[in-house]
C-alpha cells in the first residue's frame, strides 16, 4: 500500500471514488490503512478549502486553459471529505508549469494529457516543501493519454521546450 496517492482533480469525482474504494477495502479487512490522498489541481480550490481560506461552495477564479479537463471554478464537499479523512492534502500547478510536466513523462516514454501529467509537478512541489518525505512510497494516477493535448502543447513537446 503506498503512503501517498496523487490524483489529478477537477470537481473530485475520481478522488472521492478512490476514497470510497479504500474505505470499503478497509471495512472488509482487506487493508489496514489507506494512503493519504493528494489532489493535484490546476488552480487552488481544495488547497484553499483545506487551508480554511475558502468554503467548498465558493467559486474559484483562475486559469486552466492548458488543463481544461480538470478546470472549472468549483469544488465539492466530497473532495474535502476524502482529503481530510485520508490525512491527505491538495496542491495546485500553475499553467506556466504544465508543459514541463508533460515533458517529464514524455522523456520516459509516457505521453499523457496535460491534465493528467500535472501529478508529477505536484509530486515535485510536495517533495521540495518536504510535505512528502524523501523515501515515501507514492503512486501517481494518470487518467488520460496525450492525444487530447492541444496544438500549443504538442508544438512545445516537438520543440523540446517547456515554454509555449
Amino acid at each position: 500500500m503506498p503512503e501517498y496517492m496523487l490524483i489529478p482533480v477537477a470537481r473530485g469525482d475520481l478522488l472521492y471514488g478512490i476514497y470510497e474504494g479504500f474505505c470499503e477495502m478497509k471495512q472488509e479487512g482487506i487493508i489496514t490503512r489507506m494512503p493519504k490522498l493528494v489532489a493535484i489541481e490546476p488552480l487552488p480550490r481544495l488547497e484553499k478549502i483545506l487551508d480554511k481560506e475558502a468554503d467548498y461552495r465558493d467559486l474559484f477564479p483562475g486559469q486552466y486553459e492548458l488543463t481544461e479537463s480538470i478546470g472549472g471554478n468549483t469544488a465539492t464537499l466530497q473532495s474535502k471529505i476524502a482529503l481530510e479523512n485520508s490525512g491527505g492534502m491538495a496542491v495546485s500547478i500553475r499553467q506556466d508549469e504544465v508543459v514541463s510536466t508533460v515533458l517529464d513523462f514524455a522523456k520516459h516514454g509516457l505521453y499523457l494529457e496535460s491534465s493528467s501529467a500535472i501529478v508529477v509537478g505536484g509530486l515535485k512541489k510536495l517533495c521540495d516543501k518536504k510535505r512528502i518525505p524523501s523515501g515515501s512510497s507514492v503512486i501517481l494516477v494518470a487518467t488520460s493519454g496525450g492525444s487530447k493535448n492541444g496544438p500549443d502543447i504538442v508544438d512545445a513537446i516537438i520543440r523540446g521546450t517547456d515554454s509555449l
